[in-house]
């Protein structure tokens, strides 16, 4: 046997690794694909794509891009176990992200549940205080929508913020 040769069957066995390395990359991205189409079945589902939303492999549950878990179902989205303050924090996102959901197809009093969820696991999420008082200021809730403007207020380090929240509870106090 020649070098000739030699170098064709090596050029012959790299060819057929690399057929069978990528070619299971297009099958499990082709699963992949699947997987996620089954998923946008889900009724809670639909309408998600318009914030940039993924879903629960396991449940369907509209989640957050970047959450490590599902809120609905607890299915650990990621490899690695996360420390319980960071479960709270990520739980916290991801029930402002669902508010957000429901804020987009017009269900106030959805979004004020999911908000208040994620205040009660983070007292300190300043949006999610935000973005309440404004549905509360929406549905003519005066009371609720200062009392979360004046959270806002206390908590924020942004000055737009500040004076955004000291407007809107000036403009209810009239």
């Amino acid at each position: 046997m020649d070098s000739f040769e030699i170098g064709r069957i090596v050029g012959l066995i790299v060819g057929f690794i690399a057929l069978i390395y990528f070619g299971r990359k297009i099958i499990i991205g082709a699963r992949r694909r699947r997987e996620i189409d089954q998923h946008k079945s889900y009724p809670e589902t639909r309408d998600s794509n318009a914030i940039g939303m993924r879903y629960c492999t396991e449940c369907g549950t509209v989640i957050g891009k970047t959450a490590s878990f599902c809120p609905k179902c607890g299915f650990n989205l990621v490899a690695g176990v996360p420390t319980a303050i960071e479960v709270e924090l990520t739980v916290a996102k991801e029930h402002r992200n669902l508010a957000l959901n429901h804020r987009l197809k017009d269900e106030w009093d959805d979004a004020i549940v999911e908000y208040t969820k994620a205040i009660e696991l983070d007292n300190n999420f300043t949006s999610a205080y935000f973005e309440r008082g404004g549905l509360y200021k929406r549905l003519g809730k005066k009371s609720e929508a200062i009392a979360d403007f004046e959270k806002v207020v206390s908590l924020s380090n942004k000055p737009e913020t500040v004076e955004a929240a000291k407007r809107y509870i000036e403009e209810l106090q009239k």
